[in-house]
Parts: C-alpha cells; structure tokens; sequence
C-alpha cells in the first residue's frame, strides 16, 4: 500500500506537460492494446481474401487522404499554433474550413470517374463513397485533437479518443459479424459512423467558437504552407503502403491478407519504438543544436540499443501473436515477420539522423530522399513480386527503409562535417538486429521450448540494460521535463 501511496503522490505532483505527455501516451497504447483484441476476432471472422481487401482499402485510404485534406491538421496547424496561440479558434476553425472544402472538391471529381477508378483499383463504389466519409471525419476530428495536445488538455482528450476508438472497434466487430453477406462493407461501417457521429459535434464545437470573417484567414498561407509537403507525405505513405496494393495486383487477394496480418503484428513494434522517440527526440534536437555530441552519442547508443533488443524479442514471439491475430492460416507468413520488423525498425529511427536537418534547417532533402525510397520499393516489387512471391515485398521495404536511413546519415554528416553518431557502433548494433532476425526464423523451425529459453535470456538482458544504464535513462527523462 506505501509503494501505491508514493506512485499516487509522484503522480499529483507531477507538473501538466509531464502528466499530459504520459496520458497522451498511455492514450496510443490503450488504442493500440484494443486493436489487439478486436483484429484477432475480426480475422477469424473475415476470409483471407476479405483481409486482403481490407488491407488494400486502408492503403488506398492513405494516399486519398492526404489528396483529399492536404493534410492541414498536420505541419501547417501545428506551426500556427505554435507561433500564435492567441488565435487558436480563427486558426482551426479557418484550416478546417479549408481542408473541408478541398475533401469536397476531390471526392465530387473522383466520383465523376468512378467506375473508372473502382475498376482500376479493384475496389467496390460503395467502399470509396465511405471513404470520403471517412477520411474527411477523421480530419475533422484531427482539428480538434492537435490543439488539445498543445493546450495539454489530456483529460477531455483521453475521453473522446479511446471513447471513439472503443466504440468504433466493438461497433467493427459486431457489424463485421452480421453482415454475413457483406462482412467489408460491416467493418467499413462499423469505423465510420461513430467517427461521423463525433466529427459533427466537434466540427460544431470548432466553428461556434470562430468569427464568421475569420473563416477564409489562413486559406492562403495553409495552402502556400502544406503544398510543398504533399509529395513527401505521398512518398511516405507509398513507402509503407504500395507493398499491399502491389501484392495484390501481382499475386492475389489472399496473399495480401496474410501479408497485412503478418504486417499488423511487426507494427505493433511501433508501441515502444514511439514512447522511446518521445523521450529521445527532444534530448537530440537540443544536443545538435548545442553541439553536445557526447550526450547525442550516448542517448542514441541507449535508444537503438533497447529498440534492437526489443525487436528481436518480439521476433521470438512471432509464432504466438500471428496466431493470436489470425490463426493457423496466416502462419505460412511468419517467416517475413523478422524482416519486417527491421524494415519498421528503420521506418521509425531514420529520424535519428535527419534531425540534424531540421536543426539546422536544411531540410530540402528530405523530400527526395523519401521519394528515392519509395521508388526503390516499388521498383523492386514491380520486378521481383512476380517472380518470387509476395514474401519478398517484405524485403524490399527493408531495402528501401535502409536507403532512406543511409542518405539522411551522410546529409547530417554532410552538413556537421563529422560523425557525431559514433556510426560504427550503431552499425555493429544494427548487425546484431540482422543476425537476430536469421536466428529467429532458424529457431521457428526447432522446438518451441527452444526459442523460449532463447526469450528468457533475452528478458535478462533486457533488464541488464535496463539497470546498467538506468541512470543515464532517468537523465533522458529529467532533461526531457527540462524542455517541455
């Protein structure tokens, strides 16, 4: 009870930024935790085929939204409020009026050609008409949910968000399981109309609170703003995306539901890869700025070294959550979950190197080098997916991810002059993530008992480093607090 009593008290005398940062993050792993309990049931549910297509539509449904909303909620907004809080209402409701109208505009000239695109992309009318619905409650729901992030309002956000997210999945499930006939169109159904039913109510909240004349202020400027990001947004949702759109135009519906299952379980990496950039993100933008080059090699030793131990942890456990995401139907894929995980690994820590770029805001690169990427990426799927299956579409995400990471290492090298990474050292622990990936698909094919003996020496490991370094963590997290 004294060990809960003192965890209580930390907490109340915590100040807002820290509590708001962790509610803000305990929000994405409540999110994250509640898609893992409803995908397995939804899988079981759904064919493979059906999965495919499913997978197909979201990747399609990340192209069309940044077309459709320009992504307004994203780099403009925060900018704006950053530089002129005062005016937080005209700013939202101004860009959200904007990026409103554009969704408007898009979807009235895609569906003059629908059948055309349905044709084309090989997905029903009706799933593009839910889309627009979709993709523009979302933003709406987005211009809501950034202020509140900068306000540090964490309390009324928690609620909406994992309120919707809550509603939405089991709404997902239960309509997936009804509509025996049309099972897509009942999970489709199931995520979008809470998100209307929300999008409404905000979207009334946010214009009530605006002066009528202060709706066309910021049109201008976010337009001027944002265009020049479009193509680097596109870049980086290609990147991740075309392999599911690809595999299914070269090989099959099928194969594109056991890649997106196989997928859905590497990306829950991202639950831990995203709470330890929070913490580093900060401390290295502030290193490279006052050229504290001990302190940014010494954090990014700590941060890679955890997020490659827990990569592989999370190889070693592939077997058991992609049956626990699909069943034994999808277990054909496991043996590309090691490599995409290391494709996500580098997804997620490329940035280590092009904060360097941001700092010293030389960030015209930024844009090509996703874009090399992503044609790499597609390149080698055009190419090789025929040939060899739709396995290897994992491998050449990896290729194009590492690409990425290498081009943004020698541009920061570039613009400093020297390595301020300690280069070899990550490259070494990089090797080890490789060598721990070949190991666990070795150790699929042996005795699970095996591969469990492997996990509790992992787990030791892990703690090792844990405490070994556990000062140097509570120095992150201090100096995180710092620049908050």
């Amino acid at each position: 009870m004294q060990k809960v009593r003192k965890a209580i008290d930390l907490y109340k005398n915590m100040n807002l930024v820290v509590k708001a940062g962790l509610w803000f993050m305990l929000v994405t792993v409540i999110d994250k935790g509640i898609a893992v309990i409803t995908q397995p049931i939804i899988n079981r549910i759904l064919t493979v085929d059906e999965v495919g297509t499913f997978g197909v539509y979201t990747s399609w449904r990340s192209v069309f939204a940044v077309l459709a909303t320009f992504n307004l909620f994203g780099g403009v907004l925060e900018v704006y409020l950053t530089k002129q809080k005062d005016k937080k209402n005209s700013i939202v409701a101004s860009l959200c009026s904007l990026s409103i109208l554009i969704a408007f505009i898009f979807w009235s000239v895609f569906f003059l050609f629908g059948t055309f695109f349905s044709n084309l992309l090989g997905i029903k009318k009706v799933y593009f008409l839910i889309m627009a619905i979709a993709v523009t409650s979302d933003a709406i729901i987005q211009f809501w949910a950034v202020p509140k992030r900068f306000e540090y309002s964490y309390k009324i956000y928690a609620i909406i968000i994992v309120g919707l997210f809550a509603t939405k999945s089991f709404l997902s499930v239960l309509l997936t399981y009804l509509m025996k006939s049309e099972r897509i169109l009942g999970r489709l159904l199931g995520l979008v109309i809470p998100n209307v039913c929300v999008a409404l109510i905000l979207l009334f909240i946010i214009i009530r609170k605006t002066e009528k004349e202060a709706i066309f202020q910021y049109w201008k400027r976010g337009l001027l703003f944002n265009l020049p990001l479009i193509p680097h947004y596109l870049s980086s949702i290609l990147l991740a995306s075309s392999d599911r759109i690809m595999i299914q135009k070269l090989s099959s519906n099928s194969d594109a539901g056991l890649y997106t299952v196989s997928y859905s379980f590497a990306s829950l990496a991202l639950i831990v890869f995203s709470a330890l950039n929070s913490t580093y993100n900060p401390i290295s933008m502030k290193a490279i700025k006052n050229k504290e080059y001990d302190v940014l090699k010494s954090s990014t030793n700590i941060i890679v070294l955890l997020s490659v131990v827990f990569s592989i942890f999370m190889m070693l456990l592939a077997p058991e959550g992609l049956w626990l995401l699909g069943g034994d139907e999808y277990l054909s894929s496991l043996d590309i979950i090691p490599v995409l995980i290391v494709g996500i690994f580098f997804s997620s820590f490329y940035f280590v190197f092009s904060n360097v770029e941001f700092v010293y805001e030389k960030n015209k690169l930024i844009f090509p080098i996703t874009l090399i990427g992503a044609v790499i990426n597609i390149v080698l799927n055009f190419t090789i997916i025929p040939l060899l299956g739709y396995k290897v579409a994992a491998y050449t995400t990896f290729i194009g991810y590492l690409f990425i990471a290498v081009a943004h290492y020698i541009a920061s090298r570039k613009i400093i002059g020297e390595d301020i990474y300690n280069i070899k050292k990550l490259a070494l622990l990089v090797c080890f993530l490789i060598l721990g990936g070949v190991i666990s698909m070795l150790l699929y094919e042996c005795h699970y008992i095996i591969r469990y003996i492997v996990l509790v020496i992992l787990t030791i490991i892990l703690v090792y480093i844990g405490l070994k370094n556990k000062n140097a963590l509570l120095k992150m997290v201090i100096k995180k607090k710092e620049n908050s």
